[in-house]
C-alpha cells in the first residue's frame, strides 16, 4: 500500500460502525482442491503456503497467530457455497481467498455481499465476474482481455473459417461469446459452435462434425485435462488443422493428456511478470516445492500478500479490508503490478501466446 496514512484515515471514517473484529490474522480459502480443476486450487495454495510462511517471518507479525484456512469446493458451485458460508458463519474470517474457476466465485460473491467478507480470487476471469459484488476482487485479468488475444492471434495467422467447441460453464460460455463477437465482427467466420459439459472426455461426435466443415482451425474453450483427451481424438480421427485453447491448457494435465500430439498446439494464459519480485519468489517456491511456479501460484501469492498488508494497514473487518484493496494503487507483486478498478477488475495485466514444442511451452511474440 503506497499511502497507508490515506487508509487509516480511511478506516477512521468507517471501522467505527463494524462490530465484528478478529483477534489474529485468519483469513479463509475456497479452491478446489479435488476434481476436474483442482489444478487451478492446489496451485493457488502452494502461492498461499509459501506467503504464509514468509509472513509468520515479519516483525509486524510476530504476536499475531496467522493462518489460512481452506476449504475443498471440489470446483462445485455448490461446494463453493458450502466453503463460503462455512468460512464466515463458523471461521468468521473477514477475507476469502478464492474461487478457483468462474463458477465458483459467481457461486460465492452473493454471500460475501451479504456477509460483507472480501472475496479476492487468484484465478477466476469469466468478463460476468466485473461488479458482482462490492466486495469481489481479482488479481487475473478478465477474459476479455484473453478472447480478444486469442481472436487477433488467429485471424493474424490467417484463418478466417474456424470451429469451435466450448466447456457449458460459467467460464466457458462467457469466453465462448466474447471470442466470438470479437472475432465475427473483425472479419472471421464461425462454421460451426458446440458445447461440452465439464468433465465431459469424449468428443468423437464434434470433432467428426468439425472435420466434415473443414475449417481452418479449430479453437477449444475447455479445461486442461478435457483439452488434452480432445486434441488426442481430433488427431486419432485425422483432424490435422491448427487447434487453438486458453489459459487452463498452460497445466501439466494437459500436456500428459495429449500426449505426442500436445507439440504444434497453441493457446493463450496470462503472462508470468519478469522482473525481481517474480525472481525471488520463484527461487523460494522452488526451493519448498522443487517445481517452477506457475501463474495461478503467483497469484495466489499475491493475493495473500495483498490481505497481509491490509492487515499490517489495520484491517480487522471485511469492510476494512474492502476500503484497502479498493485503494490499492500499484501494489508490486510476483505477478508485477496490482490495481483495481471500480468493478474490482484487476488492471493493466496482459495475456501471452504459447506454442508446445517438444512437448514444453515456449511464447510466441505478438505481431
Amino acid at each position: 500500500m503506497k499511502n497507508p496514512v490515506l487508509f487509516l484515515a480511511i478506516l477512521s471514517i468507517l471501522g467505527n460502525g463494524c462490530n465484528r473484529r478478529t483477534p489474529e490474522f485468519k483469513v479463509g480459502a475456497d479452491l478446489p482442491l479435488t476434481g476436474t480443476v483442482a489444478y487451478y486450487g492446489t496451485s493457488a495454495m502452494k502461492g498461499i503456503d509459501l506467503a504464509l510462511d514468509e509472513i509468520r517471518e515479519e516483525n509486524g507479525f510476530k504476536n499475531a497467530k496467522v493462518q489460512a484456512i481452506f476449504e475443498d469446493n471440489q470446483g462445485e458451485a455448490t461446494g463453493a457455497i458450502t466453503a463460503m458460508n462455512k468460512l464466515v458463519d463458523i471461521d468468521d474470517v473477514p477475507a476469502v481467498i478464492g474461487g478457483g474457476s468462474s463458477i465458483e466465485s459467481m457461486a460465492a460473491a452473493p454471500i460475501a455481499t451479504k456477509s460483507k467478507t472480501v472475496l479476492l480470487s487468484p484465478i477466476s476471469s469469466a468478463t460476468s465476474l466485473s461488479g458482482i459484488s462490492p466486495y469481489f476482487f481479482r488479481t487475473c485479468p478478465s477474459d476479455l482481455v484473453q478472447a480478444r488475444n486469442l481472436a487477433e492471434w488467429i485471424l493474424q495467422s490467417g484463418h478466417d473459417t474456424v470451429a469451435l467447441i466450448y466447456v457449458n460453464s460459467t467460464w466457458g460460455t462467457a469466453f465462448n461469446g466474447n471470442f466470438v463477437n470479437y472475432f465475427s465482427s473483425n472479419g472471421g467466420r464461425i462454421l460451426k459452435m458446440q458445447s461440452s459439459d465439464p468433465g465431459e472426455l469424449n468428443f468423437r461426435t464434434q470433432l467428426s462434425i468439425v472435420k466434415s466443415l473443414k475449417p481452418s482451425a479449430l479453437i477449444a474453450i475447455v479445461y486442461a485435462k478435457e483439452g488434452g483427451v480432445l486434441v488426442r481424438q481430433a488427431r486419432d480421427l485425422g483432424l490435422n488443422i491448427p487447434i487453438y485453447g486458453a489459459d487452463p491448457w498452460s497445466q501439466k494435465d494437459f500436456r500428459i493428456g495429449a500426449g505426442k500430439f500436445a507439440d504444434g498446439i497453441m493457446y493463450t494464459t496470462p503472462v508470468q511478470y519478469d522482473g525481481p519480485s517474480f525472481d525471488a519468489f520463484k527461487a523460494k517456491f522452488l526451493k519448498k516445492y522443487n517445481e517452477e511456479p506457475d501463474v495461478y501460484a503467483s497469484n495466489g501469492y499475491d493475493c495473500m500478500q495483498l490481505l497481509a498488508d491490509a492487515y499490517e494497514n489495520g484491517a480487522r473487518t471485511g469492510p476494512q479490508f474492502q476500503s484497502f484493496l479498493n485503494h490499492v494503487k500499484d501494489f508490486m507483486g510476483t505477478t508485477g503490478v496490482t490495481t483495481f478498478d471500480s468493478n474490482g477488475d484487476v488492471v493493466g495485466k496482459k495475456f501471452g501466446r504459447f506454442l508446445i514444442k517438444n512437448g514444453e511451452p515456449i511464447q510466441v511474440k505478438s505481431r
